[in-house]
């Protein structure tokens, strides 16, 4: 098991970040990449909503959309920085609050629909 900070370490060495969850409620690690201004792949969710489309985003479980992002941002990183600065600039007025009170929301937004 890693530690925090050698995690940290990790993440801030990275090139690309990938989440494929098929749901999220917020998805704390996305965010954690976009403060770190690292080009994120993921699926196109509505917990990342926060990013306001600053990521490249993938149909859900559609993999050669996954790898044809990647190669994108390979080939082209100086535009997958720019999309990372500007995912950055999202999360950066976030706080634990904020998150936690979107959170809340997200659910009662699940709750909602069942009922």
């Amino acid at each position: 098991e890693l530690q925090e900070d050698e995690k940290n370490k990790i993440l801030a060495k990275s090139k690309i970040f990938i989440s494929l969850s098929y749901e999220e409620g917020w998805g704390i690690s996305v965010m954690d990449a976009a403060y770190l201004r690292i080009p994120i792949v993921a699926y196109s969710l509505k917990a990342y909503s926060y990013l306001n489309d600053n990521y490249f985003k993938c149909k859900v479980g559609d993999l050669n959309d996954v790898v044809e992002k990647i190669i994108y941002i390979i080939e082209n990183y100086e535009e997958a920085i720019k999309l990372s600065l500007e995912a950055e600039k999202q999360v950066s007025n976030y706080d634990y609050k904020k998150i936690a009170y979107d959170q809340y929301q997200y659910y009662l937004d699940i709750i909602n629909k069942k009922n």
